[in-house]
């Protein structure tokens, strides 16, 4: 009888544990580029910091002359304006009071935010329509991400990183079948990584 209720046991251990790996899979946490979760925190902070830096540079007028002193030397055409874009939509957003000191967006009202920084952009705003019901997840993307995610539990996501994910991961970079939160938010922090590669501000 004990040998029974061991090997009843032994198969209910074995579906939990498969259980528990498929749950792993479906959640597809975020891949770090180092593999201690503090260090990838850092390297964001890191990010964030040289970011601010570069835009405390500009006037509150945000001109054109003050954007174009960025070194973005080496990136092709496309990618120097892309920058230049998420430098002027950063920049509207403290100009109207939207992100804190430290480039944090506000919680409250965060689909409006965007959807009014994405309006302010001329050159995108046909594009809004189209993208509305993405951009009305988000908010509920975020803060079931936020439960399950270190990265974003300790390092708040600041409004470049929003604006990055709403301009470029909208584009379904993720295959047709895994269209999904949790594959979205995979997405989102490889092209983050990306980003830092490619747009990240030198001091």
């Amino acid at each position: 009888m004990r040998i029974f209720i061991a090997l009843i046991c032994l198969i209910h251990l074995c579906f939990s544990i498969q259980e528990n790996i498929n749950i792993a899979d479906q959640i597809n946490f975020p891949k770090c580029p180092s593999a201690a979760e503090n260090e990838c925190c850092a390297l964001r902070k890191e990010f964030l910091a040289k970011y601010l830096h570069l835009l405390k540079r500009h006037n509150p007028e945000c001109k054109e002359e003050t954007r174009s002193k960025v070194d973005l030397s080496g990136l092709p055409p496309e990618q120097k304006n892309e920058f230049k874009r998420y430098c002027m939509l950063f920049c509207l957003h403290r100009k109207q009071g939207l992100v804190d000191d430290f480039g944090m967006i506000q919680e409250t009202e965060l689909t409006d935010t965007i959807i009014k920084l994405l309006e302010d952009e001329s050159e995108i705003q046909d594009e809004v329509e189209a993208r509305m019901p993405t951009i009305a997840r988000l908010n509920n993307v975020q803060r079931e991400y936020q439960e399950q995610a270190f990265i974003l539990k300790e390092c708040p996501m600041p409004a470049f990183y929003l604006l990055y994910f709403v301009l470029r991961i909208i584009d379904w970079r993720c295959p047709e079948n895994k269209r999904k939160e949790s594959a979205i938010c995979t997405a989102y922090f490889e092209n983050i990584e990306k980003c830092l590669e490619k747009y990240g501000p030198e001091n």
